[in-house]
């Protein structure tokens, strides 16, 4: 993809015209998204958080200059050691006010009695699985009868179902989970591997003795439930339950734009460094709110949006990169069209998942059904929560 004269313009890979980021989601003309848009603008996301705080630093940096110059010109010069003290004070604060938002988003608030969810006052019970390897992972259950086992996206928590489990409780046994370094799950130094969290869910499905379960992967979960469909095929899976990702986050150079629309890819080569190494360095936070923040409509109140970023950051940014990095390197397309049991596709058409990607996954899964949001529908990454009601009866009717 050639270089772009204007930033704020882009070249739509299905009919070559060039539009307005502002103002054009899909091109209107074809009805196609521009792959190329995504990449740009997820990569550029990142990049403006982080020239935003090089230009703060820098401004910082010119202001002391500024200043030192000038109690120079009065006769008062400032001894070096004084003058590197008050930079490093300067740098210390900037660090803990940084690192104590971090914190209290990692730790979150504290639990509620009566074995409930914390602070949403969900419906159901507080339970804990303790992973083959020592890890002790949290899980809300609510309901009874077929059992819906429920796996967030990337950094986001259980909690994220809320409108399911008050939604869908009534008739299903709702479970819905927090993987390791989420939410109230432990948060080992290890284990940040999508193959991992898949032998996780193996391991909560044989503790809680699941039998016939639905099983539904959001974004990430979705990955995650492919690697268990390739390491334990549908052993003890009556149906799947596919929610908004991409069969390969990352494009190859040598793809052609119908094979990276296919894929779904949003990354390129640099993107695939880039993003992760922001989202760990001291600017992760502001790079989370950003990077989540794209992942919903206009239409969603500041206050729901505030409530997703926030369960995104109770995931520690360093393990929190680490897994995008391993997720963002995995390619399903040689595994999609095994899936053989009964599947539910779900996307959104103005998603940061290119809406194209769940039709390719639709039309290699055999008898799969398919569901795209409407962008008045909610139809970004989170239409479950923008447009939970659709999403329940939807979810409902086709688990029934």
């Amino acid at each position: 993809m050639g270089k772009m004269a204007n930033p704020q313009m882009r070249s739509c890979a299905a009919c070559a015209q060039v539009m307005s980021l502002d103002d054009l989601q899909y091109c209107r003309e074809t009805k196609s998204e521009s792959v190329g848009a995504r990449l740009y603008t997820l990569s550029k996301l990142v990049l403006l958080f982080l020239h935003r705080a090089a230009t703060q630093k820098m401004h910082v940096r010119t202001q002391g200059r500024k200043k030192t110059m000038e109690k120079r010109i009065e006769g008062a010069r400032p001894a070096r050691a004084e003058t590197d003290g008050r930079i490093q004070a300067s740098r210390r604060d900037v660090m803990k006010g940084a690192g104590a938002l971090a914190a209290a988003a990692a730790i979150g608030p504290a639990f509620g009695g009566g074995g409930r969810a914390w602070a949403d006052d969900l419906p159901g019970k507080v339970g804990h699985v303790t992973t083959n390897d020592g890890v002790n992972l949290y899980y809300l259950e609510a309901g009874s009868g077929k059992p819906i086992l429920m796996i967030p996206g990337w950094s986001q928590t259980a909690e994220q179902f809320k409108y399911q489990l008050t939604g869908l409780s009534d008739r299903y046994r709702v479970i819905a989970l927090d993987m390791r370094g989420h939410g109230e799950s432990d948060k080992p130094e290890h284990g940040y591997k999508i193959s991992r969290l898949a032998k996780d869910v193996q391991d909560v499905i044989t503790a809680l003795d699941l039998d016939e379960v639905n099983i539904l992967g959001h974004s990430m979960g979705c990955s995650v439930i492919w690697s268990y469909w390739e390491l334990w095929g549908s052993d003890r899976l009556a149906k799947l339950l596919l929610i908004d990702q991409m069969p390969m986050i990352t494009s190859n150079p040598l793809w052609t734009p119908e094979q990276t629309a296919a894929a779904g890819s949003i990354f390129d080569k640099n993107a695939l460094y880039d993003v992760p190494n922001a989202l760990a360095g001291p600017d992760g936070v502001e790079v989370t709110k950003g990077f989540v923040g794209n992942m919903v409509t206009a239409n969603i109140s500041p206050e729901e949006k505030e409530w997703i970023i926030q369960r995104n950051l109770r995931m520690p940014r360093q393990h929190a990169a680490t897994l995008l990095y391993n997720h963002s390197t995995q390619d399903w397309r040689d595994e999609i069209p095994r899936l053989d049991i009964p599947t539910l596709i779900v996307g959104g058409r103005v998603s940061v998942v290119p809406w194209q990607s769940q039709v390719w996954i639709n039309e290699q899964v055999p008898g799969s059904r398919l569901e795209i949001f409407e962008a008045e529908e909610g139809g970004n990454l989170f239409m479950f929560i923008e447009g939970h009601e659709k999403f329940n009866k939807i979810v409902a009717d086709f688990v029934a």
